[in-house]
């Protein structure tokens, strides 16, 4: 058996040679592979982009070529140097040097700029009447691309399509300018990118290819052909029949046109990575194997050391959670400091603790925890009472044992904002403390913070509550004890509190119902109350006003101001023996006009749109009130036609007043608009699309007078 013991060491050796160099050879492998789905995905990704860019390309120069076709319309026939103007203009805004030509039926050239001609220089004549016979007579929607032409200063891709009056409008798109562009990727070397037809025929390519293999179908094509023909795309390795070099080939169709981009990295920098890390894996495999052969005979050394180690610090970590949940039961600051530091001695099994809590500028709160069992003498007792670690250090500070002192070892207590709280120390009879022993302390010293902070938090708290609570009291009995009422509303216009003056005047002595104060009094909807209480929610301006009630026979003294996110209103009885303060006249409004004008009034709040909609019916206009953008609109798919749009600007359900303005023109153009906001506003005032406003709520005058603006106003601007 001893022989079998010797030989254990030796097949875990061999289980690791045999398992580390499995396990690299399996990794190599796989990470070819991915080297290989990596690189064709890169090859995609580019593919991607280049068809990208060609299709915007292309489609840059359909609308140029849709715009010689509008010129042409309107310049050719009365003004042929206007419409080589703007083929000029036109060829300027084009990338590179593409050229713009407008050709005869017959393929004759009528309008060109001197650049294009320049550019067109080499072409037949022949040539050029291919491409026009190459196109369908009637005009078309989508532009053609035909075979390259190979004029003097290189191939050129022309682009072509007929136009309305049986011309043919032609961009030339410089073969160059693409292969500069590829070029411009640098891609890595021996990689290649190629534009061709679904025909495989060439268009461009770089490398470069001689001038007269452009146009011409690529040789064994047919591997490919399927993605040409279907204009799907394709990925794979391949060897290119052009120059014979094995690539990484992504194949993708340019958008909206039939052409299709095969683009091929270079496999070597990709083998080249992957050779790198083979050779660092294979070294590391061996460092791997020579670690595992001195770990073998480290951890068989230091497995009984760990494992005896592992129990006590398991044991100290148990006795720390078992003891932390008591915490949260001493509530006073006493028992909580004396709780901590019998904690403390009892986790680590030292025969002392000792915490001392900070108050400001008072002396320390210190409380000791001596095992009773085995004490400390009174001597050595004051000098580890006196004894206080560094206050600046972040970690336990150690003391070894010296002379008739034993070891000590204590630590600062911190808040979260690193605001010292006290300190936390412990002493032991043996020679040193371990490394796991510190880090223990450092966790109870954590847990004391936390608990003494929160401790004093709560105090806080609680102080703050109290306070709270005794002023919220005294100004409730403040209310109550007034003779004038007081009501609070929120932002929903509901009565949040109302004093016993208030609720004896509204006769709410059983308490006030949780709805909108206009649901509760609707009668207010049409008093100026209405519209002095918006305008202090509107503004945040307070405002002082008298209100009649009862055709006159008793009247308030109102004051109203913004409180929080509603309105607080005090108020009070005007004696009836007390002359009334002189009322300011009310405009009359001007007589209604008989015309029955139609307004389609959108507002969302029911008061204000009910009191609207009375006001306008009085002044003879017909009415159809809605409360939201979405049902405006459906009235007007469903037939609704008014005169006038009369909107709030601010409304829930996704679509605002201008929103709304802009929609409701779409279905019926010139729409009158006129838009209300509840913030002040002058009486010129215009939103940013130019839409009338107007403040809310208004006198009838006012609102009479600016919808006979709006109506009869100047025309709205075309959207």
């Amino acid at each position: 058996m001893p022989s079998a013991r010797r030989l254990a060491p030796l097949a875990l050796l061999g289980t690791i040679i045999l398992t580390a160099g499995g396990g690299v050879w399996l990794y190599l492998s796989l990470d070819r592979a991915a080297v290989e789905r990596q690189v064709l995905r890169e090859a995609g990704a580019l593919a991607d982009t280049v068809a990208a860019q060609a299709g915007a390309i292309l489609g840059g120069l359909e609308q140029m070529l849709l715009g010689i076709d509008h010129a042409n319309s309107i310049d050719s026939l009365n003004l042929p140097s206007a419409f080589l103007s703007a083929l000029s203009q036109r060829e300027e805004a084009a990338p590179g040097d593409v050229a713009l030509v407008l050709l005869g039926t017959g393929g004759d050239i009528l309008q060109a700029t001197p650049g294009s001609r320049r550019q067109l220089k080499g072409i037949s004549p022949a040539a050029l009447a291919a491409l026009a016979a190459a196109l369908p007579t009637d005009p078309q929607r989508q532009a053609s691309i035909g075979q390259p032409l190979h004029a003097t200063a290189g191939a050129l891709l022309p682009l072509s399509r007929r136009i309305g009056d049986g011309n043919v409008a032609v961009a030339l798109l410089p073969v160059r300018l693409l292969q500069d562009f590829y070029a411009g990727l640098q891609l890595s070397p021996g990689s290649s990118v190629t534009v061709m037809d679904r025909q495989a025929r060439i268009f461009a390519r770089i490398p470069a290819l001689p001038a007269a293999m452009i146009g011409q179908p690529m040789p064994s094509a047919a591997r490919l052909s399927h993605a040409f023909a279907r204009a799907s795309s394709w990925d794979g390795i391949t060897v290119s029949s052009l120059d014979g070099v094995a690539r990484y080939m992504a194949v993708r169709p340019v958008p909206g046109y039939p052409l299709v981009i095969s683009l091929g990295l270079a496999n070597s920098p990709a083998i080249t990575r992957w050779q790198q890390r083979a050779t660092m894996g294979a070294t590391l495999t061996v460092l791997l194997i020579a670690a595992a052969a001195l770990a073998i005979w480290l951890l068989e050394r230091e497995a009984s050391r760990r494992v005896a180690t592992q129990a006590a610090a398991t044991a100290r970590l148990q006795r720390l959670a078992d003891g932390a949940a008591g915490i949260a039961t001493r509530p006073e600051l006493p028992a909580l400091l004396s709780y901590i530091a019998r904690l403390t001695r009892e986790t680590l099994a030292v025969p002392y603790a000792c915490i001392a809590l900070h108050e400001g500028n008072a002396a320390p709160q210190v409380t000791l925890s001596n095992d009773p069992d085995n004490p400390f003498p009174p001597d050595i007792l004051s000098a580890l009472e006196a004894w206080s670690p560094r206050e600046d250090a972040l970690a336990p500070h150690a003391i070894p044992a010296t002379g008739d002192l034993p070891a000590r070892l204590g630590i600062a207590m911190r808040a979260e904002d690193g605001a010292l709280l006290g300190t936390l120390t412990v002493a032991s009879r043996a020679s040193r403390f371990s490394a796991d022993e510190e880090a223990v302390l450092a966790q109870l010293a954590r847990v004391a913070g936390i608990a003494v902070t929160n401790r004093r938090l709560l105090a806080a708290a609680q102080r703050a509550a109290q306070d709270a609570r005794t002023a919220r009291g005294r100004m409730e009995r403040l209310l109550e004890a007034m003779e004038h009422g007081f009501v609070a509303l929120d932002a929903a216009w509901r009565i949040t509190y109302a004093n016993a003056a208030a609720r004896h005047l509204l006769q709410q002595d059983g308490g006030m119902p949780a709805t909108s104060v206009w649901e509760i009094f609707p009668h207010l909807v049409d008093l100026p109350l209405f519209e002095h209480l918006h305008a202090v929610a509107a503004t945040g301006q307070p405002r002082s006003f008298e209100q009649s009630f009862g055709d006159g026979r008793y009247r308030l003294k109102i004051n109203a101001f913004a409180a929080g996110d509603g309105v607080g209103v005090f108020f009070s009885d005007i004696p009836v023996a007390q002359d009334p303060a002189p009322e300011v006249p009310t405009p009359t409004p001007p007589e209604p006009a008989p015309t029955q004008e139609h307004v389609m009034l959108v507002e969302d709040e029911a008061p204000l749109r009910a009191r609207l909609a009375r006001q306008l019916g009085r002044m003879g206009y017909r009415v159809t009130a809605l409360e939201g953008g979405p049902a405006a609109l459906a009235a007007l798919d469903q037939g609704l036609r008014p005169d006038l749009l009369l909107s709030d600007v601010i409304m829930p359900g996704g679509i605002s007043g201008p929103r709304l303005a802009a929609m409701a023109r779409e279905r019926l153009p010139g729409l009158r608009v006129l838009l209300m906001s509840g913030y002040a506003l002058s009486e010129e005032d215009h939103d940013a699309a130019g839409e009338a406003m107007m403040a809310k709520p208004c006198d009838p005058a006012t609102l009479l007078a600016r919808l006979h603006g709006a109506l009869h106003g100047p025309a709205p601007r075309p959207a």
